[in-house]
């Protein structure tokens, strides 16, 4: 479903007396306004004061203020005088009704001040005012339409919705014809007239019929593409073909031209209306069957002329659509396709998506395959998203139990309601149950190839072990997870390492102190990969407990030597030995006494790691890295070079999860920087960039390849080349998270004010409008008179559909710019369009003044625009 009613923005009203004092010291001035002279030289139309106040008034657009005046004259009034003020307040009824719309409350009290005039003036009942009285009617419909579309069981509700539907679908259709038939009359009128004043009263006339004209073929449209899903056979039909009339008068689609021949830019989305109508116009080709019309008219959605909010809803709406007539085949072969392609920020169009596949696959009074596959594409969509959450509780609130499927995330789903009802028992048998489920979903071959969803369960299992008393177990599987777990949006990562260390503390205070480094290992790991969470914070506390009840670094080194070859911790014995040793190193290096023993100690530890049986790759790596660290330490050149080469020949054979590999490519760069290989350095920048996101490795590899991005698009740009915004915003928006996005990080460091006003450019480039204007916010907090920051601000806002927010932002710049500026003119126009969008009466008057002032623009650019201006506001 689709909400129909976006704000309206009005202006803050003075009071009725400042407003009838000003029209009559202007009148004195100016003389009659222009439909005042108009009306003057009409037998039986004397220009008095109490018109000369309407006129004013209307064209201020204060329509509360010309309803609370033409209410006073009204109660004066008498004869055919009277019933002439009755209509003319009605029409201003129905446009107070239409910029309420939004805000019940106001509505009603709008609609409750009309009931009485109308009882008195039965003629004052105009066509506008039915068409707004017709909304309450209209939004109880399509709610109750959306609660059968959702639960087909709900019989009540699509009685519901059928009955009103068809009682006010006719009365619309009826209404937006005489209305369309009335504006059209009126535009001959327009075009016809030669009389410049004639033609100014006119216009304005006709802005406002425009308004409630095209409320009302909007509505007729909705209404009976609903009506067309509530009937069968020509009823259906017939409904179905009266909408598509509608919706394509709305968007101004001759009745010959074919979809085909049409572009997203022939049809004005930037305004959110038309963009709404052409979701209706998608939908109702979808129930009409043309797929492929269908198809065409929803990929303009997606062009980045459409509001942002409309434009991720897109793919839900045409999902939906198909789902709404049943064509499940069609909406199988959509929902394959994306499906598979979503991922990253979780957004509004996104969620709404999966929920819709979830409804289709568990909300089905009539299961079968399709319905379970698009179930199904669902939980992995959501999943994907990093948002198992919501997916539980989505499925607890609708009473859904996960169907008992070998597929690896059905079970992984019904594992995790296995393990919610584990967490309120505390049963180990229920524990147990819910370990077997995670277990098996990790042995499906879907768990291999999407790594993070793995994840995700595997840690969940290493709960389960955790609760199950089994630690060490739980501890291992934590640690496994950890690299994955870094790729999904939330604190998965952190909370594993964090379980990886309560596992091991409890195994050091159960009576096993050796466990007491892996401990210490992993509060330095997490000190390390999550160095602004809580848990980093408390880190350095729990190490010095550890520390004092392990005894000294040579006491734990002493310790773990006792383990005998034939143990089977022998292997891990000599690695935390070696891990020791390297600690013992530091040790030596703050005393001042010692350091270079302790250095060949660790060496000769770390070498006897490496030749050990059984010795695991990543472990290689680690220890080689740390080799190479005291050798940097010692200042041993040859044996720093010779520990990184043997990092190198290890790293080639380990996968980029393996959590060693993100500081050998670090180390890696830096190295290859202080020699200045270019080849290697973006070797190490590229696998760190595509590898370790989030990590504290990933620093230095965004900054020089955001620096390479900057030179290659002035390069192509230099030469005329198509550039890749796309890629820039992927490496900025890296550099923005490392440097900080916050108003706070902006306010007190230089480089996150750059790398977020270099991000907001490509957001704009790439079409993210409105992520552009929320971070220029940001920015403008830390330079409010900023005048970059404030025209790039209304530009975003404005490219956004956020026309409020463009106006009162280009309101501010253009009072503190130099005036005849090509700044200006842009800050001017942006203006004058925001203003537009939200009123165009108001908009029209503004674009008039400013012509007569300014009725040559000296900067081509907008002296276009302005043109395009006079055209939409018919000056």
């Amino acid at each position: 479903m689709i909400s129909i009613f976006p704000t309206a923005h009005r202006q803050a009203a003075p009071t009725i007396r400042l407003a009838i004092a000003l029209s009559l010291s202007l009148a004195a001035v100016l003389g009659p306004a222009p439909q005042a002279r108009l009306q003057a030289q009409q037998p039986g139309a004397p220009a008095n004061e109490s018109q000369k106040v309407e006129q004013f008034l209307s064209a201020l657009g204060l329509v509360d203020l010309q309803i609370l005046h033409l209410e006073n004259q009204l109660e004066k009034a008498a004869g055919a005088p009277k019933d002439a003020l009755a209509k003319r307040l009605a029409d201003l009824y129905a446009e107070r009704l239409m910029s309420a719309s939004s805000d019940p409350a106001t509505y009603a009290r709008v609609e409750q001040q009309i009931r009485p005039l109308l009882e008195r003036f039965p003629e004052a009942n105009t066509t506008s005012l039915q068409v707004m009285l017709l909304q309450a009617d209209f939004t109880r419909a399509e709610t109750r339409l959306h609660e059968w579309l959702v639960d087909r069981s709900k019989q009540d509700a699509f009685d519901d919705a059928r009955s009103i539907l068809q009682r006010i679908a006719p009365a619309l259709n009826r209404h937006q014809q005489e209305l369309n038939a009335s504006y059209d009359e009126l535009r001959k009128k327009v075009n016809n007239e030669t009389d410049e004043e004639k033609i100014q009263a006119l216009e304005q006339d006709a802005v406002r019929r425009a308004a409630v004209t095209g409320r009302a073929t909007f509505f007729a449209g909705w209404a009976n593409y609903y009506q067309g899903l509530t009937e069968k056979g020509d009823a259906s039909a017939d409904a179905l073909k009266i909408a598509r009339s509608a919706f394509r008068r709305l968007l101004d689609i001759d009745p010959k031209t074919a979809y085909a021949d049409l572009t997203a830019d022939d049809l004005g989305l930037e305004s959110i209306w038309r963009s709404r109508a052409l979701v209706g116009l998608a939908q109702t080709e979808t129930a009409l069957g043309n797929m492929a019309d269908s198809a065409r008219l929803f990929s303009f959605l997606e062009d980045v002329s459409v509001p942002l909010a409309i434009r991720d809803l897109s793919a839900s709406y045409r999902l939906q659509a198909m789902l709404y007539v049943g064509k499940l085949d069609d909406a199988l072969v959509f929902a394959r396709q994306q499906a598979g392609s979503l991922g990253g920020h979780a957004t509004q169009g996104k969620i709404s998506f999966c929920v819709a596949l979830l409804g289709a696959g568990f909300e089905t009074s009539s299961p079968n395959e399709q319905t379970k596959e698009l179930g199904e594409l669902g939980v992995r969509a959501l999943a994907r998203l990093g948002r198992v959450d919501y997916l539980k509780t989505y499925l607890r609130e609708k009473n859904i139990q996960a169907p008992d499927d070998p597929g690896f995330y059905l079970q992984w789903l019904r594992g995790e309601q296995q393990f919610d009802l584990a967490s309120a028992s505390k049963a180990n048998e229920d524990y147990s149950t819910a370990l077997a489920t995670f277990k098996a979903a990790l042995k499906s071959p879907e768990a291999k190839t999407d790594v993070l969803a793995a994840g995700e369960c595997r840690y969940k299992a290493a709960l389960c072990l955790y609760h199950l008393g089994e630690l060490q177990q739980a501890a291992v599987e934590f640690e496994q997870a950890i690299p994955v777990l870094k790729a999904s949006p939330g604190d998965s990562a952190l909370n594993a390492a964090w379980s990886a260390f309560v596992a091991y503390y409890r195994l050091a205070a159960g009576g096993d102190p050796r466990h007491a480094s892996s401990a210490i290992a992993m509060l330095e790991r997490i000190k390390t990969d999550f160095p602004r969470s809580d848990k980093a914070k408390q880190a350095d506390t729990y190490i010095a407990r550890l520390k004092q009840a392990a005894g000294s670094t040579a006491d734990s080194i002493a310790n773990w030597s006792r383990v005998a070859p034939t143990d089977p911790n022998y292997t891990t014995a000599l690695y935390e030995i070696a891990r020791l040793q390297q600690q013992g190193w530091k040790e030596a290096a703050e005393r001042g006494a010692g350091q270079s023993t302790a250095a060949r100690q660790a060496f000769d530890a770390i070498a006897k790691y490496l030749q050990a049986k059984g010795a695991e790759g990543g472990r290689k790596l680690e220890l080689l890295l740390l080799g190479y660290e005291i050798a940097v330490g010692e200042k041993d050149t040859d044996a720093a070079g010779a520990y990184l080469a043997q990092a190198a020949q290890q790293a080639a054979g380990l996968g980029p999860e393996v959590s060693a590999m993100p500081r050998f490519h670090y180390l890696a760069l830096k190295e290859a920087q202080s020699k200045g290989s270019q080849a290697a350095v973006e070797t190490h920048s590229n696998w760190l960039m595509e590898n370790a996101p989030g990590s504290p490795y990933e620093g230095l590899a965004v900054i020089l390849t955001a620096q390479k991005i900057d030179r290659d698009i002035k390069a192509k740009l230099a030469a005329s080349q198509p550039v890749d915004y796309e890629q820039a915003y992927q490496v900025y928006k890296r550099l923005a998270q490392v440097t900080g996005e916050s108003a706070e990080a902006m306010q007190s460091q230089k480089n996150a004010r750059v790398a977020n006003s270099r991000l907001a450019t490509y957001e704009m480039e790439t079409g993210r409008s409105q992520q552009a204007a929320r971070r220029l916010e940001r920015l403008l907090q830390t330079d409010p008179t900023n005048k970059d920051y404030l025209l790039r601000t209304a530009e975003a806002a404005h490219a956004a559909g956020e026309y409020a927010q463009s106006l009162e932002v280009a309101r501010t710049l253009q009072q503190g710019l130099p005036k005849n500026t090509a700044e200006w003119y842009q800050a001017k126009w942006l203006q004058i369009d925001s203003l537009r969008q939200v009123d165009a009466a108001n908009a029209k008057i503004v674009l008039r003044q400013f012509r007569v002032l300014y009725p040559k623009v000296p900067f081509a650019p907008w002296e276009e625009k302005f043109k395009q201006l006079d055209q939409q506001l018919g000056g």
